[in-house]
């Protein structure tokens, strides 16, 4: 579940088991990158992991997996994923010593994403098909009504 809400208190966003809080005066590409930040703790931090990391540990991780999805998807947030890093005291062996669990989730969400624009892609082909049959089914009947409106006008015109 997600909530807009108007003060965070600073934060961008949050979140707890099942349920992602965002600003909602947030850019778009900003939500994006957000989401996808709150959406990685989600996915490494709350879904049961038994190995108990720092604050540190936790938000490098996430703000990794944002990130590279957000660069993988063409999203240009205005958070620089560097400075929100520095912020926390990140270093470059903390991020080394999380690759593998950042790489997991980045993973995990660019497959998902991947899908839903299939499902979209195939959404649209869909309508646009149905678009399509219906109106060639219009210029179908169009022409059909012309051509009995032809015949009408010369049935009365070859009348003797």
């Amino acid at each position: 579940m997600i909530t807009r809400l108007a003060d965070l208190g600073g934060a961008h966003g949050y979140s707890e088991p099942g349920r992602i809080t965002i600003l909602e005066s947030l850019t778009r590409a900003d939500t994006a990158a957000v989401l996808v930040h709150e959406f990685a703790h989600e996915l490494l931090h709350q879904r049961g992991d038994d190995r108990q990391t720092s604050k540190t540990v936790r938000e490098i991780e996430a703000e990794a997996v944002a990130f590279i999805v957000t660069t993988a998807i063409g999203v240009r947030s205005s958070v620089d994923a560097i400075d929100y890093i520095q912020l926390y005291d990140g270093n470059p062996d903390t991020l080394r010593q999380s690759l593998h669990r950042s790489k997991r989730s980045t993973n995990t969400i660019l497959k998902r994403h991947m899908r839903s624009c299939k499902l979209a892609r195939r959404r649209r082909l869909a309508s646009n098909q149905r678009d399509a049959a219906a109106h060639e089914a219009l210029v179908r009947q169009r022409h059909i009504l012309e051509h009995e409106d032809n015949e009408m006008l010369r049935s009365y015109l070859v009348q003797p």
